[in-house]
């Protein structure tokens, strides 16, 4: 009798993806963002209210990218939202700590993490 190998469905994380596409903000490596919701899919509304609230921020003021973050040091990934192409002045930090107040409640409830913070690793991207 023959194997019959079924499609994986879609994951929790592909409307996610969707989402950011639409709303403009990048996603350089998906695979990793996609292993990550996997693990942790209670962390995609967190992140949904995060980049729509950096969305409202920084429109047309900065580019967005949803990252995983990998720390080098230890053993801790999470999701990293990037706000790029600005400068790290009060304003950027004032709307940074506004974005924070519409997630940060709902995040403590999470077992995924994220957080949104200027882009000070310098240069492009992919």
């Amino acid at each position: 009798m023959a194997a019959v190998l079924l499609a994986e469905p879609a994951t929790v994380a592909e409307p996610l993806l969707e989402r950011l596409r639409l709303l403009g903000v990048r996603v350089p490596r998906p695979a990793e963002v996609r292993d990550y919701v996997k693990q942790f899919p209670d962390v995609v509304p967190v992140a949904r209210q995060a980049c729509d609230a950096a969305v409202d921020e920084f429109a047309g003021k900065a580019s967005l990218s949803l990252e995983l973050y990998l720390d080098p040091e230890i053993d801790d990934p999470h999701l990293t939202l990037y706000v790029g192409a600005v400068s790290a002045d009060a304003w950027v930090w004032q709307a940074i700590e506004r974005i924070e107040e519409k997630y940060s409640e709902a995040l403590t409830a999470t077992a995924g993490w994220l957080v949104v913070m200027p882009d000070f690793r310098g240069g492009a991207r992919a």
